[in-house]
């Protein structure tokens, strides 16, 4: 696979994915609907610990994107060095 597909796909995927802020809503809706008593305190229980592991995911996701560039800068710069 080439670089520009790879890079297309990337952008997909992080376009699907809920942001960090997007969960952090989801949670404190979940919050209020068990204090409201609109849902059990076991489903707000169990979405919220779902929201916090997805949290930590695409956290580690953002992480590796921003090394996996880094990396490629700096192997871009030692192949210009080279020249």
């Amino acid at each position: 696979m080439d670089t520009e597909t790879t890079q297309t796909n990337q952008k997909q995927e992080k376009a699907e994915r809920l942001t960090a802020q997007e969960i952090a809503v989801l949670m404190s809706q979940c919050l209020k609907d068990a204090i409201g008593r609109k849902t059990t305190l076991r489903s707000a229980r169990m979405v919220m610990q779902i929201a916090a592991s997805l949290a930590k995911v695409i956290e580690t996701a953002d992480l590796e994107e921003r090394v996996v560039e880094i990396e490629r800068r700096l192997d871009e710069r030692d192949r210009d060095k080279k020249r």
